[in-house]
């Protein structure tokens, strides 16, 4: 009987934990806004949640890209929506070259919302 119960609970059990992996294992894509609103609703205790932002580089006039002896640290983006924040990277591969108009998909968490800032912990080229 025990036997059977282990059984029944396995087959139950292990789409259950599939679902909750699926679901809390993938780094949901989102605008700035979304992730600013999803950032938001958070409390001040609790860790931001990572995020993924598909955006474009933007490298003008006024908008300079930040570089160290380490890379690229810091520069301007826009998202799908055309909303502009600046990213600050602080992951462990370099970045070396980013060019204007270049699609980029960050991750990591908001950092600000006045002015938009996003702490990237990737840079997906």
């Amino acid at each position: 009987m025990l036997k059977k119960l282990l059984v029944v609970a396995a087959v139950a059990g292990i789409p259950v934990i599939a679902v909750v992996a699926s679901r809390f294992g993938e780094i949901p894509a989102m605008t700035l806004t979304q992730a600013i609103t999803a950032s938001e609703q958070q409390s001040q205790t609790e860790a931001g949640r990572k995020v993924l932002i598909r955006a474009h580089v933007v490298a003008d006039a006024q908008h300079t890209l930040h570089r160290t002896e380490q890379g690229i640290v810091e520069f301007v983006a826009r998202d799908e929506q055309g909303n502009m924040f600046t990213v600050k990277y602080s992951g462990k591969d370099q970045i070396h070259s980013l060019e204007h108009g270049q699609a980029v998909q960050v991750v990591g968490f908001i950092l600000s919302s006045s002015p938009a800032t996003f702490q990237a912990s990737q840079i997906l080229l």
